[in-house]
């Protein structure tokens, strides 16, 4: 089943997340769902679940040592 959320789904701020890394901050329309701290042999992430009120996306943005940044 396809992801009813393409590129072309997303708002103008969440087309700016795309492939953004760790450090970048959420856009004032991300609502914080769910976060939970994360540890492993690799080291920290934290990883905090958003979901966008205009476009209805839902993100996951991992911090930390080995945080990835923003993931759809």
């Amino acid at each position: 089943m396809e992801d009813k959320n393409t590129e072309n789904a997303l708002c103008e701020d969440c087309l700016k997340l795309v492939g953004s890394g760790r450090s970048t901050p959420p856009h004032i329309n991300l609502h914080l769902t769910e976060n939970h701290d994360v540890r492993s042999i690799m080291g920290a992430a934290d990883e905090e679940y958003y979901t966008c009120q205009v476009c209805g996306q839902k993100w996951l943005h991992e911090t930390g040592s080995c945080g990835m940044g923003w993931v759809k």
